[in-house]
């Protein structure tokens, strides 16, 4: 029995064709080494992958594991934005600065709840 393996969304989305075009999910398990039972799960959740590349950038969504988002997603978009716009005046960022931007878009739209940018939240981004 072979180990464990993660398929990033993209893997999952191309077996998922494969399965819609014709080919047996006995055929998927045997050449990915995948259970059935995985690929009928992955079938059942396509939408649901699909609309999570449809809200986040095409280019790092297909290669994350899951489609779980973060808790405070409107921070999380404004502070999306801001990297963007920043990086793209040549400023370099680093994990406090977007720690500290990140708590102030929380205090600054009044969000419910507390917050604080800790290491693990910005590892979890």
């Amino acid at each position: 029995m072979s180990k464990r393996h993660s398929y990033s969304v993209k893997e999952k989305l191309e077996i998922i064709k494969k399965v819609k075009s014709g080919v047996t999910k006995a055929c998927i398990r045997r050449e990915f080494g995948i259970p059935e039972g995985t690929v009928r799960g992955w079938m059942a959740e396509e939408t649901k992958l699909n609309s999570f590349i449809d809200k986040l950038d095409e280019g790092t969504s297909l290669n994350r594991k899951k489609t779980r988002l973060g808790k405070n997603e409107q921070v999380d978009n404004c502070l999306y934005m801001w990297f963007v716009q920043k990086r793209s005046e040549g400023v370099p960022i680093s994990g406090p600065a977007l720690k500290l931007q990140a708590e102030k878009f929380h205090k600054d739209l009044n969000l419910d709840g507390d917050f604080k940018a800790s290491d693990g939240w910005l590892w979890r981004c």
